[in-house]
């Protein structure tokens, strides 16, 4: 497995970010179908373990990141797989949507798959009469908090040439389908590129794009939820203008539940989200086309929003960006060729540090090679640690209140040991700019109230640290 760093330039808040780049799996370029490494997935468990789901040759593959490499199993194989949305599980368990393609019977299918302690179990839910091969034609998959599935998908009628966004939920052991929305009065691609996200109330939310022709409408993502009292979906436009070429969008729910949405609006990458009254939108004024372009987002633990971005066929690189402070953050993390049918996918951390997938092929020195790759992102200075949430009670442990202050903040911290400790701050070039001794103090929990006079708005990190143990947490300082 070939492993290397490439190190950035300096921009302000986080300084650098290493990216570590790995080869998950690789075929000879000419040898490849040009289905492989066309779709995958990444996925965190709650370790922050990454695990991709992608196909090769005929096969739908599972990869865990591990100390020796990747350990990989199929999923299935002998057919065609497209359009992954992969989740872990609070318990560890993967959960998978796809489309499946039988050429041999000209069938057509949506599939859940979902692995136990010893398998993988596959459900097929549907069944397609056209197979919406266009690159709109997206699943997307939630975990409810009960740990049932839900997914959102494209299917295409071929009899009525309408394009249905559909949703189905599993009731642990039956599937429940309806409609969310069709558009009956053209036929045709029409409503395609569902994201979908179950908020802390199960509710579904979805996200689409529906498009019209060029006879004075205008193309509109929109937003829609299923009201359970009334057993109904509600449907409402959100942004309108977004062009055709049937780019992606993702959506994601802050800790309020509200929606946010990064889509693409004339050839340029944009963000947009509801804040409580009405929509807000703002444009990256990062140029990624619109004809296939791939977008996916994630929110780090302050709501700002960082997105993962493969462009059009003529961009050559993938992309990687973040909103801080008013200001976007751009990235070309790879210096690596784009494959033009490749795949790219996205997450973020605890710590916020992103983990993509994406395809790319390049020359070895003796063939050209065609590769799936992950890379994680690491940005220089303090990095967040929540691990020490999840010990025991007797061990080291610290919470703050508000993560976004005003000039003073609330610990309750957990002291492992009797003795001393120290509580310190550092910002985000890993600077201490203030520090708190805990001078013999008693083993359990202890509450503090620290003033934030003298620092500037800004990223920091608090850190308690006892013996050689440390745990960190990051907040955010308005004045």
């Amino acid at each position: 497995m070939k492993k290397f760093t490439v190190l950035l330039i300096s921009i302000l808040c986080f300084g650098e970010i290493n990216w570590q780049i790995e080869i998950v799996d690789s075929v000879d370029y000419y040898s490849a179908t040009d289905e492989d490494f066309r779709w995958c997935s990444v996925a965190l468990d709650p370790n922050d373990v990454p695990h991709i789901i992608y196909y090769k040759a005929n096969n739908l593959i599972h990869a865990v990141h591990c100390d020796t490499g990747w350990q990989k199993e199929i999923v299935e194989s002998g057919l065609s797989y497209y359009r992954f949305s992969l989740v872990i599980d609070k318990n560890n368990n993967p959960h998978l949507s796809y489309y499946r393609r039988d050429d041999n019977l000209n069938k057509f299918y949506l599939c859940y798959a979902h692995r136990n302690s010893a398998s993988w179990l596959i459900d097929v839910f549907d069944s397609l009469s056209y197979w919406p091969f266009w690159y709109g034609a997206y699943t997307s998959l939630a975990i409810d908090t009960i740990g049932q599935p839900g997914i959102a998908y494209v299917s295409w009628n071929l009899t009525d040439s309408i394009a249905y966004i559909k949703y189905a939920h599993r009731n642990y052991t039956n599937w429940d389908t309806s409609v969310v929305e069709y558009d009956s009065t053209h036929t045709g691609i029409t409503d395609w590129n569902p994201s979908l996200k179950s908020n802390s109330k199960n509710t579904p939310i979805i996200a689409f794009n529906q498009l019209y022709p060029p006879t004075g409408y205008y193309d509109t993502v929109k937003i829609a939820y299923f009201d359970d009292s009334l057993n109904c979906w509600f449907v409402s436009p959100a942004i309108y203008w977004p062009p055709d070429g049937q780019p992606s969008l993702s959506l994601q729910l802050d800790n309020q539940d509200h929606p946010c949405i990064a889509l693409c609006r004339s050839g340029t990458l944009a963000y947009a989200w509801w804040n409580g009254s009405a929509w807000q939108i703002q444009p990256t004024q990062i140029g990624i086309g619109d004809y296939g372009a791939v977008i996916n987002l994630d929110l780090d633990s302050l709501n700002n929003p960082h997105i993962a971005f493969q462009g059009d066929f003529l961009t050559p690189f993938p992309g990687y960006c973040y909103y801080q402070h008013n200001h976007w953050y751009e990235y070309v993390p790879f210096d690596d060729s784009l494959h033009p049918r490749g795949g790219i996918s996205f997450a973020l951390d605890r710590d916020g540090n992103p983990h993509i997938a994406y395809t790319c092929d390049y020359w070895n020195g003796s063939v050209n090679i065609l590769a799936l790759k992950y890379a994680k992102g690491n940005f220089v200075g303090i990095e967040e640690n929540t691990a020490g949430y999840r010990i025991h009670d007797a061990g080291l442990r610290m919470q703050i209140f508000p993560n976004i202050s005003y000039g003073v903040l609330n610990i309750q911290c957990n002291l492992k040991n009797k003795g001393d400790g120290e509580i310190e701050i550092y910002d985000a070039t890993g600077t201490k700019r203030k520090s708190i001794k805990l001078a013999n103090r008693q083993t359990g929990y202890h509450k503090e109230v620290l003033n934030l006079d003298g620092l500037a708005s800004g990223i920091y990190f608090m850190v308690l640290k006892q013996n050689e143990e440390k745990v960190s947490k990051k907040f955010l300082l308005i004045k």
